[in-house]
């Protein structure tokens, strides 16, 4: 048997191996000459040109981009943070200004009410042995009485409004043209004087919403909402449920669920309404007041 014919061996002509073994010395020779290139390109290389050195340095410019990412966020935050501050500091400034404002507004609307009641009681004594004079202020405290500005009592009705139990919705609260309605009802169902909350109604009293509060004659109310009207209590009571104020609360009380309680009261104080300087108005045959132009 031929050697070359045996089984161990690949079955491959002289000729074939010969021309393999000439290729795989010209491959090896080809690769190994382009390791040793790459070899020495990678000592002689520059750290600044080398693909490594390129890598590092991506990566140096990445974690400098997110550091200074980082920095921005962090200085926005504390920047809000200290306007945050700012705020509530000036919210608290103003909330004491505003409470230190209603303390001496009362104060001085105290002074007024005792300075008027001094007035009036020296007026009392020096007119005390003058009849018409003494008629003459009984005229002017009643004139004063029914224009509002004289503090009156007697019988009447107490109306109360507050907002439904566990309000959510405006709709469930009370609004400043509730409180106007019923003013409106008890007038027109005969009341002599109304007050709310202490405050009384007058010819230039205003019933509006100021922030979150109601504001009767420019001061802010708390619930719930208490009207003393001065009249007839059973007719005055009977009226007011006839009036347009009185069916529209009685609308609200069912729809939404609003406190809405009307009782009659044997005895009612209603103060007087603030005193307000006219600037242009005036009783024929007197002096303007110094209004002036604008």
């Amino acid at each position: 048997m031929d050697p070359e014919d045996s089984p161990g061996e690949e079955r491959t002509s002289p000729s074939v191996r010969s021309a393999q073994g000439l290729l795989e010395r010209v491959a090896q020779q080809a690769l190994d000459e382009d390791y040793a290139e790459k070899a020495i390109r990678r000592q002689n290389a520059d750290p600044e040109d080398g693909a490594r050195p390129r890598r590092g340095k991506r990566s140096w410019a990445v974690g400098v981009a997110f550091f200074a990412f980082a920095l921005l966020v962090a200085t926005a935050s504390m920047q809000r943070y200290q306007q945050a501050d700012e705020i509530a500091k000036s919210r608290e400034q103003l909330v004491t200004q505003v409470k230190s404002a209603k303390s001496r507004l009362d104060t001085n609307l105290a002074t007024i009410q005792t300075l008027s009641q001094e007035n009036e009681d020296l007026q009392s004594a020096l007119l005390a042995d003058d009849s018409d004079a003494q008629e003459l202020l009984r005229d002017t405290e009643n004139l004063k009485a029914a224009a509002g500005y004289a503090p009156v009592r007697g019988p009447g009705v107490k109306v109360v409004i507050d907002n439904a139990p566990h309000a959510t919705e405006d709709a469930e609260k009370v609004l400043d043209r509730d409180l106007q309605r019923t003013a409106n009802g008890l007038f027109e169902a005969g009341a002599e004087a109304i007050s709310i909350n202490g405050q009384r109604l007058g010819s230039l009293t205003s019933i509006r919403t100021a922030g979150h509060a109601i504001g009767v004659n420019y001061r802010p109310l708390q619930r719930p909402y208490v009207f003393s009207a001065i009249g007839d209590p059973r007719k005055l009571s009977v009226r007011f449920s006839q009036t347009e104020g009185g069916l529209y609360m009685q609308a609200v009380k069912k729809r939404y669920g609003l406190r809405f309680d009307v009782s009659a009261a044997d005895d009612l104080e209603v103060p007087a309404a603030p005193m307000h300087k006219l600037l242009f108005a005036r009783a024929p045959g007197t002096k303007p007041n110094g209004g002036g132009s604008q």
